[in-house]
């Protein structure tokens, strides 16, 4: 008989199983928090910067739309010049009898009107804001259906801003609809061509050498004035004609150093019936909830923008300082308490019909 006895395994032998410690434990499951804190922070920042481009992009881009119609039409401008011989008073031969006319000069004339800058809607419209510009350019625009397939018809176009309630809503409905919210509105004039009337003679007066902004501002100030609504909120417009900066810096002068421009004032050799070469358009645009913010009051918000643009040498600065005032910086000089967000829009706009010269 065979016996067998059992021994036990040498603890040398044996196979021993160790684990994490408790602190170790918890100083893993702290970094591994930390790492998911830190994801989850770039991920917000990363949707918020996206939910942000998106929604600028999306409350400015009638803005971005508006600028683009504006740049398109200024650069078709013309004045169609031609040359012209003149006495020494600078009277055609059509404006004098013709035994008494003696020529003395072969000028530039035109029968057409390039004009920008303050003050030029007079009382056709309400709370104008900033400036304005007006011309008569070939865009083929008209509500005659016989013609719509004609292209390079005349019409007498311009921008302007004011401050006020949706023009687009009727006046006999303005009792019916809910009033609609006062804000700053970019305006485009655009004339149809059968309705031009800068050769209307209540313009001219018969005389080749009127200077008058009648066919637009008579036209603005009917009840149904030819001008539509391009974008909301545009709380500044700013219209500079210049000659190229080769030859400002020849001349050492700026062509329109307050931004006015007439291309009719016989007092200005420069621009009398000439386009200028180029004109720079500034356009700033806040977005539709910072317009919430500055309220519906009957008159116009103050962003500082009367004091501004008023000398063409500081529109760096003046640019500046409006940008402070919106973003309400301490000390701005508006007193704007209200950040606003904004946007600027800036181009170069060379005429494509300007043959200019300094003579």
């Amino acid at each position: 008989m065979t016996s067998h006895l059992f021994r036990p395994r040498s603890g040398k032998g044996r196979r021993t199983c160790s684990g994490f410690s408790l602190l170790e434990m918890l100083a893993a499951s702290a970094v591994f928090l930390l790492l998911v804190g830190l994801v989850m922070k770039m991920t917000q920042a990363t949707a918020d910067s996206w939910t942000n481009s998106t929604g600028k992009t999306e409350s400015f881009r009638d803005a971005r739309a508006a600028f683009a119609t504006i740049t398109r039409a200024v650069g078709q401008a013309t004045l169609n010049p031609y040359l012209d011989y003149a006495d020494a008073s600078g009277k055609f031969r059509d404006q004098v009898s013709s035994g008494s006319f003696t020529p003395t000069q072969y000028i530039r004339r035109s029968d057409l009107q390039f004009v920008a800058g303050k003050n030029l809607l007079g009382n056709s419209v309400q709370n104008p804001i900033g400036d304005a510009i007006f011309f008569l350019a070939p865009l083929g625009f008209t509500l005659d259906g016989s013609y719509r397939n004609m292209d390079g018809f005349l019409n007498a176009c311009g921008f302007y801003v004011f401050y006020g309630e949706d023009p687009s809503i009727p006046a006999h409905l303005s009792g019916v609809l809910p009033a609609s919210r006062r804000k700053f509105r970019l305006m485009q004039f655009l004339q149809p061509t059968e309705n031009l009337a800068i050769y209307d003679t209540s313009v001219t007066n018969g005389s080749a050498n009127w200077r008058n902004t009648k066919w637009f501002t008579d036209a603005l100030a009917r009840t149904s004035a030819p001008a539509s609504q391009l974008a909301e909120n545009v709380v500044a417009l700013v219209i500079r004609p210049k000659a190229s900066d080769t030859d400002e810096a020849a001349s050492n002068a700026i062509l329109s150093p307050d931004y006015e421009y007439d291309s009719r004032d016989a007092g200005s050799p420069a621009s009398w019936n000439q386009l200028p070469p180029v004109v720079e358009v500034v356009m700033v645009v806040i977005d539709d909830t910072s317009a919430l913010r500055l309220g519906n009051g009957a008159t116009p918000p103050d962003l500082g923008g009367n004091d501004l643009f008023q000398d063409a040498s500081k529109l760096e600065s003046d640019l500046a300082q409006l940008e402070k005032n919106l973003a309400a910086v301490d000390g701005n000089a508006a007193g704007n308490t209200t950040p606003l967000r904004y946007q600027v829009f800036r181009t170069e706009v060379a005429l494509r019909s300007a043959k200019w010269s300094s003579q």
